[in-house]
């Protein structure tokens, strides 16, 4: 009986790595030839957990990519390798959690969920129970990037979480996050030792300006942001957060980005003489060049008001403008704010300054109302316009014209 055991145990982890090595290779071959005939393209795998880590300096990148990442993900993908009754739960719960993160659908989520429970402590069979965690863990890194390329490049996540599971399976849980700190430090070399190698030059110009968008390194130093005046513009950010930066302060609209790659890009505009670069048009050619796109809805939003009892504003006396209060609320705080049409957005005003401290909703909305001068509330025309810029994949060009 221990020799059936143990036969059992060795065809099933051999039958795992065996499937894992086919998937990692293929997968990784196909991305090649991919990009060796399709090298215009220039894309970037995105993953939803680095979302966050677009400001964040070199060294707190290479630190989350390398120790931080592997380490959660292990414990959410792997932990189950050990075979005990709390791992598998440990890792019904964190895969179901990332799901519901990931899709915002309690139904994907419950599904999950179930599919998990019933691997887990119904069937009970090893080669099921890596195979399925490792499907989640590839679309798991499903990024916004083009649907021709889209399948392939899952294909050596799905490889990678197989052996993964194998080494867990054969060997203990701890080597799954050191070979995976490994793997992400190979994946890196190329960003940390070479990361000016294969940028991308983009250049296009318009009536009124002529412009180029520079690919740097994912290493540059959070954003950059100087807009002199309608001559000369320079930005530095990820792709989809261009267009939130360059665009002027509007009362009625919310501009948002998804950021799901760390890839930086320059804009870099100049005005043409006699002229002011027109931001309408620049934001225009910048979604078609690099292929930006925008999703558009409607969310309900608090309004400030000026309290009855104020007939106006001291004059030039505060600690920011109107505009720039609305504005930090908004980007963040993430709270949907707006003026309301009685009052100017330029003029500045005195408030308590610990909501900048806070995080609640509520309680940043409590201490403003207690001010003697703000007041602010949901009202039934309440609404503010969001609109979401997302990477849809940017293809190099020449000009634009």
């Amino acid at each position: 009986m221990p020799n059936k055991l143990s036969n059992k145990k060795k065809y099933e982890h051999k039958v795992i790595l065996i499937l894992g090595l086919i998937f990692f290779v293929l997968g990784t071959l196909f991305n090649i030839y991919y990009i060796s005939q399709f090298k215009n393209d220039i894309y970037s795998f995105q993953s939803p957990v680095l979302t966050n880590l677009s400001d964040l300096t070199p060294l707190k990148i290479i630190s989350f990519t390398i120790i931080v990442f592997p380490f959660l993900e292990e414990i959410v993908f792997r932990l189950w390798t050990m075979k005990k009754r709390f791992t598998y739960i440990i890792s019904l719960i964190g895969i179901s959690l990332i799901i519901f993160q990931i899709s915002k659908s309690f139904l994907i989520f419950a599904l999950v969920a179930l599919i998990l429970f019933l691997c887990f402590f119904w069937i009970k069979n090893t080669i099921i129970n890596a195979v399925i965690t490792s499907l989640i863990f590839a679309f798991m890194h499903y990024g916004n990037i083009d649907s021709s390329l889209c399948i392939v490049n899952l294909i050596p996540y799905f490889g990678l979480s197989l052996i993964l599971s194998f080494i867990g399976l054969k060997f203990n849980f701890f080597l799954c996050v050191l070979a995976h700190s490994v793997n992400n430090f190979i994946a890196m070399i190329p960003l940390i030792f070479f990361p000016n190698q294969n940028m991308s030059l983009i250049q296009f110009e318009n009536n009124t300006y002529t412009a180029q968008l520079t690919e740097i390194s994912v290493f540059s130093s959070g954003e950059n942001k100087n807009i002199n005046n309608l001559d000369t513009i320079e930005v530095i950010s990820t792709l989809p957060e261009l267009i939130p930066n360059i665009s002027p302060f509007n009362n009625e609209i919310i501009y948002a980005s998804e950021v799901n790659s760390l890839n930086k890009y320059q804009l870099t505009a100049f005005s043409k003489p006699n002229e002011k670069i027109s931001i309408e048009q620049l934001i225009r050619d910048l979604q078609k060049i690099a292929n930006i796109g925008s999703d558009t809805t409607i969310i309900k939003a608090h309004i400030i008001k000026i309290n009855s009892g104020i007939s106006e504003l001291p004059n030039n006396y505060g600690l920011m403008t109107l505009y720039d209060l609305v504005n930090y609320l908004r980007t963040h705080k993430n709270l949907p704010v707006k003026l309301s049409k009685e009052i100017s957005s330029n003029e500045t005003i005195v408030f308590n300054t610990s909501i900048l401290k806070m995080n609640s909703h509520s309680k940043i909305i409590e201490t403003i109302n207690s001010d003697s001068i703000l007041n602010i509330s949901l009202e039934k025309d309440g609404e503010l316009m969001r609109v979401s810029f997302f990477n849809k994949g940017i293809k190099t060009h020449n000009k634009l014209r």
